[in-house]
């Protein structure tokens, strides 16, 4: 759609497009010229001139050279936005951002006629209504409608302007699902939902994304890993259990969708089993997916049967011996075990001393095996508050082992801070 370069400096003749839609407003109005679909056409075209303009004469991505040689020379101005720094090149119409000698966007400084966007599409519909031979061509103008928005929304976004590009990136996509069109542009309604579901607008982001789902827009599962998300932050939990449940067995190795089964069944207390079995399919599939490890690890974690689950965090740690987070599951569940141990010993009465001492013993044996993954652990990530706190509770239980004084010493110095 771009001018060559070589072509006539452009200049803007606002009044002749003014001019150009006041006689196609008279057409449209008028009862035997309106029944003309060319004259649709040309009121499509007349519209879209307007508001898309500059995607006739430049585009992102075009060498700087080609964009001055059409719109002609400017001395540009150094302007850092949203952390990025820019050369701005300043029309009467329009400034243009250009990174490294490459157009990147820009912004608009004139509005040729409010609500051309809508109206172009309007009319290109219409044509093709009235004379269906017009049909591929007014669905190519509701496509460059599109994209002219499409430029605007990623403008807005790189100058820091989320939420207006969001509502952007929406218009975008809806314009160019038009039933004439039906092109499916996954990435401006992924962003318009992703940029609204980070802004906290849940209730946007709900409409946003199920409405990309409605047209099959899953993008390997994180649309619905998106959804859910908003969905749960708005105490939509049963619904976003159906949406995991559908999307996991299309997306089986998608990490977040695990991750998020997990919480759901941490938030509602609900039985764990269903997703046991689902998280058991899919580490048989690849038992190299950590995020299947971390996911199965949660349930374990809230088994009450300690044997099994330091069973299962043992596995875990032979398959990934350096894991941080594999590391301290089993070096908690340990300690939890110890603890078990330890109150078991101390309650029961009727124990003989001999009995006691060894009953003592093994729950020693329990918080030295517990102090052996934690350090782990700690060696692979030594700010982690919670690995620090383990070491604290379970050095003190081993206190008179050779080397744990001094090890206390430091490691409670840490816990300490951890708090100042």
């Amino acid at each position: 759609m771009c001018s060559a370069a070589g072509a006539q400096v452009f200049k803007l003749d606002q009044e002749l497009m003014l001019k150009e839609i006041e006689k196609s407003n008279g057409n449209v109005a008028h009862a035997k010229r309106s029944q003309n679909a060319d004259i649709w056409m040309e009121r499509g075209d007349a519209m879209f001139n307007a508001m898309g303009f500059m995607l006739t004469k430049t585009y992102p991505g075009q060498p700087l050279k080609d964009m001055l040689a059409v719109l002609g020379k400017a001395e540009p101005t150094t302007v850092e936005a949203n952390g990025q720094e820019f050369q701005v090149y300043s029309y009467p119409y329009a400034d243009i951002y250009v990174v490294n000698d490459i157009v990147q966007f820009w912004t608009m400084k004139v509005v040729v006629y409010e609500g051309a966007a809508e109206k172009a599409v309007e009319a290109y519909n219409k044509a093709a209504e009235l004379e269906p031979r017009l049909a591929a061509k007014a669905a190519q103008g509701i496509l460059h409608v599109g994209d002219v928005l499409s430029v605007e929304a990623n403008a807005r976004y790189s100058l820091g302007e989320h939420e207006p590009a969001a509502e952007v990136y929406w218009k975008s996509f809806n314009i160019k699902r038009e039933p004439l069109l039906g092109k499916i542009d996954s990435v401006s309604v992924f962003n318009a939902g992703s940029i609204f579901l980070f802004a906290e607008k849940y209730d946007r982001a709900i409409e946003i994304f199920e409405t990309a789902i409605d047209n099959n827009v899953w993008e390997e599962g994180q649309t619905a890993y998106l959804l859910g998300h908003a969905l749960m932050q708005t105490e939509q939990q049963e619904k976003a259990k159906e949406l995991f449940d559908k999307a996991l067995v299309m997306f089986p190795e998608n990490k977040d969708l695990l991750e998020s089964m997990v919480d759901y069944y941490t938030v509602t207390g609900g039985d764990f089993g269903e997703i046991k079995t689902t998280l058991e399919k899919a580490l048989a599939a690849d038992a190299n997916n950590v995020a299947v490890w971390n996911g199965l690890g949660q349930i374990y974690l809230k088994d009450t049967d300690l044997d099994k689950a330091i069973e299962f965090f043992t596995q875990y740690v032979e398959k990934f011996p350096k894991s941080a987070q594999a590391n301290f599951y089993l070096g908690h569940v340990w300690y939890k075990k110890a603890n078990e141990m330890l109150a078991a010993a101390d309650e029961d009465k009727t124990m003989s001393r001999a009995a006691k001492d060894a009953a003592l013993e093994a729950a020693k044996d329990a918080y030295r095996q517990s102090w052996k993954y934690l350090n782990t652990s700690y060696e692979q990530k030594s700010d982690e508050p919670g690995t620090i706190e383990h070491l604290t509770f379970v050095t003190y239980r081993i206190i008179e082992d050779p080397g744990m004084e001094e090890f206390y010493n430091k490691i409670e110095a840490e816990y300490k801070a951890l708090s100042e």
